[in-house]
């Protein structure tokens, strides 16, 4: 078993057709889980959560910029554990986020937005643009 998972998924150059399906797998159930939280919160899949979520996605696109640039080391920062890294910040400042809503009035998607923003600004600020203007 040890070797199996050796083979496929800790010294591999990248995807395989054992890797990949079993990614695709916990891809879809994560999914469909997560489909079923919002559901039960009452949180629409709307204009206003993919608001919410941008800077996030923003995240995990700088962030393996910097992996590929070298300057974050580690696996962690490479797909698809980026995915599972940022859904592990995203989704608890979601449900977080939501129990504010609740109890202060403030829409759960501003402040999601708002902490996104935050989260990013350091990411940013580390790339270099290089040829920015043209």
């Amino acid at each position: 078993m040890q070797e199996f998972f050796s083979n496929y998924f800790v010294n591999t150059s990248g995807y395989n057709i054992v890797n990949t399906s079993v990614y695709s797998i916990v891809l879809v159930v994560t999914a469909y889980v997560i489909f079923l939280v919002l559901k039960k919160m009452k949180i629409k899949i709307d204009r206003k959560l993919i608001f919410a979520v941008i800077p996030y996605i923003i995240l995990g696109s700088s962030l393996r910029v910097l992996r590929d640039a070298y300057i974050l080391r580690g696996s962690l920062f490479i797909t698809p554990f980026i995915y599972i890294l940022i859904f592990f910040i995203a989704f608890p400042i979601l449900l977080i986020t939501n129990l504010i809503q609740k109890k202060t009035k403030i829409p759960y998607y501003k402040l999601m937005f708002s902490i996104g923003i935050l989260l990013i600004i350091y990411p940013l600020y580390q790339i270099e643009y290089l040829n920015f203007l043209g």
